[in-house]
């Protein structure tokens, strides 16, 4: 028997334990799920910095908020995240609609405008999922890149700016959606709900070419951040009237809302972001596996596991060390207008991922095919649909004792706090 045979029946041997994760968001029924871990690993979950108990959502600030700024308007028009953001948002549109009809609105002059910018379209019952019973009561549309679309008076990339009518021709303008980690933006929220939110498809690729060329940058960077002065410029001159930015917990439970002006009030909902979804490191790992979670719905959203990789816990991984993406992907591959095979912006990937060094990657999807997995992970990257190959095969690697680090919602997650981070 081969030494790595005798690892393998020894792990097993002494049993196995359970981690549970968080598990396929947006799927409906209980969002969580336990995989078996060799009982010999040493694993340790890396949490997230989070919130105290006490803390939870202050609606009658929102209520106030909108009803104030509402005050004297004639009509509204409110734009929302899609089911590739965490938040639930009924409640929180609840209180802004109590606010606008406090203000003195009819809800025949409110509508709701999904700007899902160049991802799939949802379904009329993913939406409700979303927003909940506010569906029976106002109009919501989906935006469309190629449809009703109405000058901006902006110009972005040498080009005019349009931007979905609805939302232009309304006399109050806000925005509602999740601030959560974001690889070209630095965190979402705030005027990325318009710009590329609302936009044609010309505007969102010349935006995210922006950060394709490297003018994007992490979290802890924001004030330099090309692509968010694009979008702030955008929503000040537009302008957004009211930015509504929900921080999340690992289990997509709104635990703090900042509302104000698009880029102050968002960059003061980022500041409180950087340190909640900070997640403390210690040691090194053989192993980090990064769960896709809350953004674990279609494969084109999971690289956004790598956000406390790409943020400072890349350093706590060994010289030899692996990673793992894992990602429930209830919707398969998914869409996406722009980076999809035959999209504008697709590459074909033909080699390790810069962030990731020199180090090892498997990817474990149950939802997904190989070929779905190489539309973005270069194909020297382990693909595996089942669990139980994917342990033994890091088994075959590492043995019985790896000291093994779970990051259980990856997609919200950042690194370990620095205090020289600046926003």
């Amino acid at each position: 028997m081969s030494p790595v045979d005798s690892y393998i029946n020894a792990s097993r041997q002494n049993g196995h334990q359970l981690i549970e994760f968080p598990w396929a968001a947006w799927s409906g029924g209980n969002e969580s799920r336990s995989f078996p871990f060799p009982g010999s690993w040493d694993v340790k979950r890396l949490e997230l910095i989070g919130w105290p108990e006490s803390v939870t959502p202050d609606y009658s600030a929102v209520h106030d908020k909108v009803c104030l700024g509402a005050a004297g308007r004639s009509s509204a028009c409110i734009a929302i995240e899609d089911l590739t953001r965490p938040a639930g948002l009924a409640p929180v549109l609840e209180a802004v609609l109590s606010g606008l009809t406090d203000a003195g609105l009819e809800l025949s002059k409110i509508d709701i405008v999904v700007a899902l910018g160049t991802h799939a379209a949802p379904t009329w019952e993913e939406i409700r999922l979303k927003i909940g019973g506010v569906t029976d009561v106002l109009r919501v549309r989906i935006h469309d890149t190629a449809g009703d679309l109405a000058p901006a008076g902006l110009s972005v990339g040498g080009g005019p700016l349009r931007i979905d009518r609805l939302f232009v021709e309304a006399d109050y303008r806000i925005g509602v959606g999740s601030v959560v980690p974001n690889p070209f933006a630095g965190f979402s929220g705030g005027g990325k709900l318009v710009f590329p939110g609302l936009t044609s498809v010309e505007a969102a690729a010349w935006l995210h070419k922006l950060g394709l060329m490297g003018f994007g940058s992490r979290p802890e960077t924001l004030g330099r951040n090309r692509i968010r002065m694009e979008i702030d410029r955008v929503a000040s001159a537009l302008p957004l009237h009211l930015s509504l930015g929900c921080l999340v917990d690992s289990t997509r439970t709104i635990r703090e809302i900042f509302v104000g002006e698009p880029v102050a009030g968002h960059r003061h909902a980022c500041q409180r972001a950087a340190l909640a979804y900070s997640t403390p490191m210690s040691g090194r790992f053989d192993i980090l596996f990064c769960n896709a979670y809350p953004k674990d719905r279609e494969f084109l959203q999971a690289e956004n596991a790598y956000s406390p990789l790409k943020t400072g816990g890349k350093r706590f991984l060994s010289p030899n060390g692996s990673v793992v993406l894992m990602s429930a992907c209830t919707q398969g591959r998914g869409g996406h207008g722009l980076f999809d095979r035959s999209r504008p912006l697709h590459r074909e990937p033909d080699g390790p991922k810069p962030f990731l060094g020199g180090a090892s990657a498997l990817i474990y999807s149950p939802g997904i095919t190989e070929d779905d997995c190489r539309v973005t992970h270069w194909d020297g990257y382990g693909f595996y649909s089942s669990w139980e190959r994917m342990i033994d095969a890091l088994l075959s690697r590492y043995g019985a004792s790896a000291r093994v680090g779970v990051f259980p919602a990856a997609a919200l997650q950042l690194g370990p706090s620095d205090p020289r981070r600046a926003l």
